[in-house]
């Protein structure tokens, strides 16, 4: 496995590869993403409206529990991640048919960090793990600085797509005008934060905007279906 790539000022500004990931490993993710109990409405701002998802925020120290309950997510982690990185925000994120994201950039664990604003991550990395083949709009609209001066990269999903950006680049996703499923993403967010705001980012905390009631229902359904 090669170093993960790190963007820069005198770097390029992302990167896309087609086979970073097994196949297999994408089509894992994408199960456990689908089935997963966590999975409702978004916990994010309303630039997220009509997406769902739920998130992950955690320190270096909270890794050994990432890869307890999401041992999934903790490969992606591991596989992407530069050794400066010291805090993370984890995003599965599912766009269906009419949703779209707004023009935004990723700044997520600015949650804990206020009213200071946290540095921008060193890199956002995406997984795509899966778009239908009928997919129509979804693309990810990339817009680099001095953008007067350079061509908007344009990004179209498709299942096992994997691409990384720098964090201070604004972005969205255009939106889904066709597609017979959910456009399903894995997305993280790498940062390197200064000690005296480290101190504020929880080691690991899993937020969902389930209804813990409903929940509960679910896990204890699985749990006997499984006795």
């Amino acid at each position: 496995m090669g170093k993960p790539f790190e963007p820069g000022r005198f770097r390029p500004l992302y990167n896309i590869d087609d086979s970073y990931f097994d196949p297999a490993f994408v089509q894992e993710t994408a199960e456990f993403v689908k089935k997963s109990p966590l999975l409702a409405g978004t916990t994010l701002n309303v630039r997220f409206t009509g997406t769902e998802g739920f998130s992950i925020a955690l320190t270096r120290s909270g890794l050994p529990r990432l890869k307890k309950s999401f041992p999934l997510f903790h490969d992606f982690l591991e596989k992407t991640t530069p050794d400066s990185a010291n805090a993370f925000f984890i995003n599965p994120l599912c766009i269906a048919e009419g949703a779209h994201v707004a023009p935004h950039v990723d700044r997520s664990l600015n949650t804990w960090t206020r009213p200071e604003l946290p540095p921008f991550p060193i890199k956002v990395s995406v997984l795509y793990l899966d778009v239908a083949e009928d997919l129509e709009g979804g693309t990810l609209l990339l817009y680099p600085p001095l953008m007067a001066f350079h061509r908007k990269p344009k990004i179209t999903p498709r299942t096992g797509l994997f691409f990384e950006f720098r964090g201070d680049l604004r972005h969205e996703v255009a939106a889904v005008a066709r597609s017979s499923r959910p456009r399903i993403s894995l997305v993280m967010e790498h940062y390197e934060m200064p000690p005296y705001l480290l101190r504020k980012i929880p080691e690991f905390f899993v937020k969902s905007s389930r209804e813990f009631d409903s929940f509960l229902e679910e896990a204890l359904n699985l749990e006997e279906s499984a006795l």
